[in-house]
């Protein structure tokens, strides 16, 4: 490969300022606090207590003083589970003649002297805790809500809690199979019953589809339907056919193909099985200046969709793909890279081997420490088949392009409403989210375990990229019938700036 070094660095797939949070509701018996602006009273800070034995580094979670509403807040809420009935704080203080702290008890409400017992503890799971202030003047004072917030759920788990539409995309009343790519902002869903076909048309993912019956060349294999540079594309009996016209019409391209593999570029990219036996690889419209024989141990067939990265450290762009099977029929896991002329694996470790895996471009989380996280690019792999014909339903993860894959963590493995699918289409598309209109989309269905809290408010809105799966082999054989979303809680709650 034309690398001018290893693969080490992500490539920032999606472009999104997010450090998502789900705070806690702030509705309490203090909303109607007049707010009075003097700077005698004006608390210049305040944090929590260290206590490792509830959280570490809780000292250093950061609080809002806002001294205009005269709300005190931890915008980046704390981790789900998290104890806050029995915290001490430090509170930044002008000089003044009384700081008394009141909350809600199981006796009542409680009270603290902060100025005679600053170490006291105080609980914080009942609601809002009010500070009341009066400056050494002993006449001005003022009230402040202090509110700690505590993440309702796991931000980072990955939530399947929406499928469309009941049944896919089609006018055809039995579906056998199916196949959905995007192509110049348009997605198509290509669906089969042996004897007729259907291509769905929608600009929206998950709003309105229009479907059309269409005639597919004889002997099309659905699984094969692809997009590249302005046209579609389909293999029939190893010959290539495109459409330029959403599928209303196939021409064949003269070119011959085994497998295709998705678009690098402009170009369809796949491979051809010679007499010999060998492996070539081959493309279309433009064509190689020379023959490429394929490594041996190269996948030929099952791959998930190709994954095109532009980077600074090839001088070409790079396409991905994981999975599938060789020419001799192992499977394998691992992730193989095409440079525009030859292909290398590039893993040096590989996630669980199958065949026909949905993998897409996503947003993974580290954390520096407990409550602090850091996005990273990611590629995400599921579904598919194994060696032993059983349909894995298990979430893998690279966070370095597929140089290493990791059994994904329990937050983001698939629901138990998320179907193991093989041989799933899935596409990544952006919903513009607020509220309420984020979640009011009555085509979808709504499942009560995915029900995901916001901070939105009427006048924001924010992009949240959502993992759409089409169809896709169930494991007793069946089509699934219906258009899966899923997304990591914490890219559905308001950024934080």
């Amino acid at each position: 490969m034309k690398l001018r070094q290893p693969i080490s660095i992500l490539l920032a797939i999606l472009s999104l300022s997010i450090l998502g949070a789900c705070n806690s509701s702030d509705d309490n018996e203090y909303d109607d606090v007049e707010l009075r602006p003097y700077t005698n009273v004006s608390v210049k800070s305040f944090s929590l207590g260290q206590n490792d034995s509830v959280l570490a580094y809780l000292d250093t979670v950061f609080f809002s003083v806002d001294l205009q509403k005269a709300r005190i807040f931890n915008a980046d809420s704390l981790p789900k589970g998290t104890s806050i009935d029995s915290l001490t704080v430090e509170i930044g203080l002008p000089t003044v003649s009384r700081a008394m702290l009141y909350f809600n008890s199981k006796e009542g409400v409680d009270s603290i002297d902060y100025l005679e017992n600053s170490t006291d503890t105080v609980n914080f799971a009942n609601g809002p805790v009010r500070l009341s202030l009066t400056a050494a003047d002993g006449v001005t004072s003022r009230d402040y809500l202090i509110s700690v917030n505590v993440h309702k759920q796991d931000p980072d788990s990955m939530m399947w809690g929406n499928t469309a539409m009941r049944e896919l995309p089609t006018s055809l009343g039995t579906v056998r199979a199916t196949k959905a790519v995007e192509l110049d902002g348009t997605y198509y869903c290509l669906t089969t019953n042996g004897t007729q076909a259907c291509i769905a048309t929608a600009t929206n993912i998950q709003g309105d589809w229009t479907t059309r019956t269409v005639s597919l060349p004889a002997g099309a294999d659905t699984q094969s339907f692809a997009a590249a540079g302005s046209n579609l594309y389909i293999l029939a009996s190893g010959h290539l056919y495109a459409s330029a016209d959403g599928g209303a019409s196939w021409r064949a391209t003269g070119k011959e193909m085994t497998h295709i593999y998705g678009a690098f570029g402009d170009n369809l990219l796949g491979c051809l099985r010679r007499a010999s036996g060998d492996y070539v690889s081959v493309s279309y419209p433009r064509a190689a200046s020379k023959e490429y024989i394929l490594p041996e141990d190269c996948p030929v067939s099952g791959t998930g969709n190709m994954i095109l990265f532009s980077t600074d450290w090839a001088t070409e762009p790079m396409g991905i793909i994981t999975g599938g099977a060789d020419a001799s029929g192992k499977i394998t896991g691992a992730s193989w890279a095409y440079d525009g002329e030859q292909w290398a694996c590039i893993s040096l470790e590989a996630g669980e081997p199958r065949t026909g895996m949905s993998v897409v471009p996503y947003i993974g989380y580290r954390y520096q420490f407990y409550f602090d996280p850091r996005s990273y690019n990611v590629l995400l792999a599921f579904g598919g088949r194994k060696s032993d014909g059983s349909i894995d339903n298990t979430m893998w993860i690279s966070f370095d392009r597929g140089l290493h894959w990791t059994k994904g963590s329990q937050s983001i493995q698939p629901s138990g409403n998320f179907p193991a699918l093989f041989g799933a289409s899935a596409i990544i598309a952006s919903q513009a989210m607020s509220a309420p209109s984020s979640r009011s989309i009555n085509l979808w269905k709504e499942y009560p375990s995915a029900v995901m809290p916001s901070r939105a408010s009427v006048d924001y809105t924010w992009e949240c990229p959502y993992i759409y799966v089409i169809g896709g082999v169930c494991g007793d054989g069946s089509i699934s019938d219906a258009i899966w979303r899923g997304a990591v809680n914490r890219l559905t709650y308001r950024p934080l700036f």
